[in-house]
């Protein structure tokens, strides 16, 4: 749960060259899928990389990997 928390609340101030400002900003926030798919789904992180968005159905719960994907031996 640490991992899950510390993906969430860690922020850093980056400046906005749009808005001419300091802003905060989600380090960690974007990893949080990639987190959640190795961690619940048991999905090796290289499979998780290497399987295309159109393969993970969130609504259905349902992550595909392909043979081409998967570990081989």
């Amino acid at each position: 749960m640490r991992l899950f928390a510390g993906a969430l609340m860690l922020t850093e101030k980056k400046f906005n060259k749009s808005l001419r400002g300091w802003e905060d900003v989600h380090v960690f926030r974007p990893l949080l899928g990639y987190i959640a798919l190795a961690v619940f789904a048991g999905i090796r992180p290289e499979e998780v990389q290497k399987t295309p968005r159109t393969h993970i159905n969130l609504a259905g719960l349902a992550a595909v990997v392909s043979g081409k994907v998967a570990k081989t031996c």
